[in-house]
């Protein structure tokens, strides 16, 4: 739950009017929870259960505000 309100405060801060800025994040989320499940993956020799997802939203918050298409 506390990703959820964490994802409607950046929301809501950056005031994302676009789907294509929308889609833009969730993609660069995704990208992120990818990189963070292989490296957990090669460190621990096995695949892992679960993941924290704020580390892949803030990574992902910063690759969006360093495209500059906000």
């Amino acid at each position: 739950m506390g990703d959820t309100k964490l994802l409607a405060l950046i929301f809501f801060g950056l005031q994302m009017n676009s789907l294509l800025d929308m889609f833009l994040f969730f993609t660069l989320i995704f990208c992120a929870a990818l990189m963070q499940i292989g490296l957990q993956s090669l460190v621990t020799r096995r695949f892992p259960n679960s993941i924290a997802m704020a580390p892949a939203i803030f990574i992902g918050l910063g690759l969006y505000l360093a495209t500059g298409t906000h």
